[in-house]
């Protein structure tokens, strides 16, 4: 549903000083489809099919108020003056910008965005009047302007398009959340896009100044979780379901983060003690500068429980037997030193999910492997993605907000009790290959 999204956004570039009746012309042809003196409005859908009056009013899809909503199986965003503007504004920081009214004109009269794609084919292709156009701008900016009471936006923070798959298909599932019951109402949202940590870094601070937010969700923060962390202390504002390789510092209010790095780490070292190992050899990549802190991040917990991380190569003369592996540091930038270790047949590695790679696994005959979330869905134990995962507990959360505006329920365990099997505390450890 994207591609229609950006021609609903256009409109909001065509508004200016429109005089009073304005409204009252936009009102009917959002509310029932009646253009001026009367008429019904007529657009089509490709292939031909003529449609017109109520039957393309905007309200059938968008709701009343613009607020969205689903119409069959179409999920239809909100297309208020607010949800406009944030996808302008996102589209501005992907140099997307320059609309003017024949822009306008194209995308509504022939279904083409501003960039020249076409959008979705369920959005109809409307046949209006210039002063028709201009006064259902006006009308949806009245939508707006009477909403109350206007709620502070939830916001994220990603990469710029293109950078992550993984990122660009958070956005899209959290924009239309179609895996939720029909009209359940979400939290407005509003993304900023980024080229590199301190872009990133810069448009938070500035965006966080106008103030209007309510919660931070999802932020894309891997690699840069310290910066990250020094701003929201800074602002103390509330980060839900951050996306980061790093656990980030208890001073700051997170909540519902997936187990990072460290708690992965931590998992590991639980099992080893369940496991009577005593000690665990440390492998790392020789140019992995984050490796050294990982492991001195867990050394103290390791003591705790009375485990060892021997970071030295083990010593061959004599060899020890079937030593217990730790790796710190992705898969594919250890193979060639565990290879070279000589490993024994029988031989143990405990490893991170986000560094394993099957296809280099065979150096080791058995894994350990902790994952950032359950892996299997409690429903149908099927095995499901992180993004899947993540956009879910993205999408709940917009609802559970949106059903609890006034409170902090990220505080309160039993409001969270329902995000437990997709957001867990710990990471999971399960063995490979599975038997």
């Amino acid at each position: 549903m994207k591609n229609w999204l950006s021609g609903w956004s256009l409109l909001l570039l065509g508004f200016y000083h429109s005089p009073v009746w304005a409204e009252d012309l936009g009102s009917t042809i959002f509310q029932q489809g009646i253009g001026r003196d009367g008429r019904e409005v007529i657009a089509s859908l490709p292939g031909q099919v003529s449609l017109q009056g109520a039957t393309v009013a905007c309200a059938g899809c968008h709701g009343q108020t613009g607020q969205g909503g689903k119409e069959g199986f179409v999920s239809a965003p909100a297309i208020s003056w607010q949800a406009l503007v944030l996808r302008i504004n996102q589209r501005k920081a992907n140099n997307n910008s320059g609309y003017d009214k024949s822009v306008l004109q194209q995308a509504i009269s022939h279904g083409l965005a501003a960039d020249g794609r076409p959008l979705d084919p369920i959005m109809p292709r409307f046949s209006l009047a210039s002063d028709e156009l201009d006064a259902l701008v006006a009308y949806l900016q009245h939508l707006d302007q009477q909403a109350s009471p206007k709620l502070a936006v939830a916001l994220s923070i990603l990469p710029e398009a293109g950078v992550s798959k993984l990122a660009d298909a958070l956005l899209d599932n959290l924009q239309t959340c179609s895996g939720l019951a029909p009209g359940t109402r979400l939290w407005p949202l509003q993304v900023l896009r980024y080229k590199n940590p301190a872009d990133a870094i810069s448009q938070l601070r500035e965006r966080l100044k106008v103030g209007s937010v309510r919660f931070l969700l999802a932020p894309f923060v891997a690699g840069w979780e310290a910066d990250y962390g020094e701003l929201m202390e800074e602002y103390r504002l509330v980060t839900l379901l951050p996306f980061s390789r790093m656990d980030l510092t208890d001073q700051q209010p997170v909540f519902l983060a997936l187990p990072g790095l460290q708690k992965q780490l931590r998992a590991l070292i639980d099992v080893a003690v369940t496991r009577n190992i005593k000690q665990l050899h440390v492998l790392a990549a020789a140019d992995d500068l984050s490796a050294a802190s990982l492991i001195e991040s867990v050394r103290p917990y390791a003591a705790k429980q009375h485990v060892e991380l021997q970071t030295a190569t083990p010593a061959l003369n004599p060899p020890q037997k079937n030593p217990v592996w730790l790796i710190v540091s992705p898969l594919n930038l250890i193979a060639p030193q565990l290879k070279a270790q000589a490993v024994d047949p029988d031989s143990l590695a405990l490893i991170p999910a986000p560094y394993f790679s099957p296809d280099l696994a065979a150096t080791v005959s058995s894994w350990l492997i902790a994952y950032p979330y359950p892996p299997k869905s409690p429903a149908n134990k099927n095995w499901q993605s992180p993004l899947a995962r993540w956009s879910q507990a993205g999408c709940n959360i917009l609802a559970k907000a949106a059903e609890q505006p006034d409170t902090a329920w990220w505080q309160d365990s039993r409001a969270t009790a329902e995000f437990d099997s997709l957001i867990p505390k710990q990471a999971v450890v399960l063995a490979w290959p599975t038997r």
